[in-house]
């Protein structure tokens, strides 16, 4: 075994804090890992771990450990790049998808794409997903909303159409607004999603007239779904991405407001990845299905 497999070795058992989940992990015999261990701390002159009463680095084995793991980093990017030497996607990829996409965009297409690359893995977390989402351990971010500067590479891939709704019950009891000040007189609703300028007041244009309303909004939220309910509650008028709420649109369930005019904030939609010149092809093949899977979803729910 060559030095550079020891330092592996040794990597993963710093990291797995034993020598038992580091040999499950690699697939080898527990004495096979302190085997060479114990090799290569012959070799550099020095312990890298404490043994006793429990598994500990030693002051040497911290300084080395950052170097190691760089290293392992490097190794992994190698088995996920040499395949594309011949064609062949491998490997794992670390998503991070906002709710509303996933669910309606990307995860209805992620298991045809799977079974099209059986040798793709992938790790999803989805949230309300920010630039703070992303690190060394996150190959592909999408977010919706506008993105502050960043060193990232940040590619808008489109944008999502925002309207106001409500229900019919609602609108039979309130009365239905015919222009926008008229929204004064009724209880609206908006989430404080990330990235998301769609407090109050709320814009609204129509050809050359421009309308900045301040809106009576008893409720305040991060969460799209909860002002979904309470619009469907009859509460109030709430302003909604289309897609997200195409279905209820059709049924009849919620109706447009004012819907001869734009709602100003139209939130992009951004993929961002790390500024490699060299992209896994794992990474590449996943993030242009998350671009056809996006674009395609939002113009089925356009058409």
């Amino acid at each position: 075994m060559t030095q550079i497999e020891q330092y592996l070795i040794f990597g993963q058992a710093a990291q797995a804090g034993s020598f038992s989940r580091a040999a499950e992990q690699l697939g080898v015999s527990n004495s096979h890992v302190s085997k060479h261990i114990a090799k290569l701390e012959q070799s550099l002159g020095y312990k890298l771990f404490n043994r006793s009463p429990r598994l500990q680095l030693t002051d040497s084995g911290a300084s080395l450990l950052p170097e190691v793991t760089a290293m392992m980093a490097a190794y992994q990017s190698l088995t996920e790049t040499a395949p594309t030497l011949k064609g062949e996607a491998s490997g794992l990829v670390r998503l991070s998808l906002p709710p509303l996409l996933a669910r309606k965009a990307i995860l209805p297409r992620l298991a045809p794409f799977l079974r099209q690359n059986p040798k793709l893995k992938v790790e999803i977390n989805i949230q309300q997903s920010t630039l703070q989402a992303f690190s060394e351990n996150t190959d592909l971010v999408v977010t919706l909303g506008s993105l502050p500067d960043s060193s990232l590479v940040c590619q808008r891939i489109g944008e999502c159409e925002t309207l106001l709704v409500a229900t019919p019950a609602y609108l039979q009891q309130n009365g239905v607004p015919a222009s926008p000040v008229d929204l004064r007189q009724h209880i609206c609703l908006a989430s404080q999603y990330p990235n998301f300028e769609n407090a109050t007041p709320w814009q609204l244009r129509k050809n050359k007239e421009r309308h900045a309303i301040e809106v009576n909004s008893p409720v305040a939220t991060n969460d799209i779904y909860a002002v979904k309910q309470l619009v469907l509650d009859n509460l109030g008028i709430g302003v909604m991405l289309k897609f997200f709420v195409e279905q209820e649109l059709s049924n009849g369930h919620l109706v447009p407001v004012l819907d001869e005019y734009d709602f100003a904030m139209k939130p992009p939609i951004y993929i961002i990845s790390h500024d490699r010149e060299l992209m896994p092809k794992s990474v590449s093949l996943f993030k242009a299905f998350l671009i056809e899977a996006i674009t395609d979803g939002l113009s089925m729910i356009a058409s």
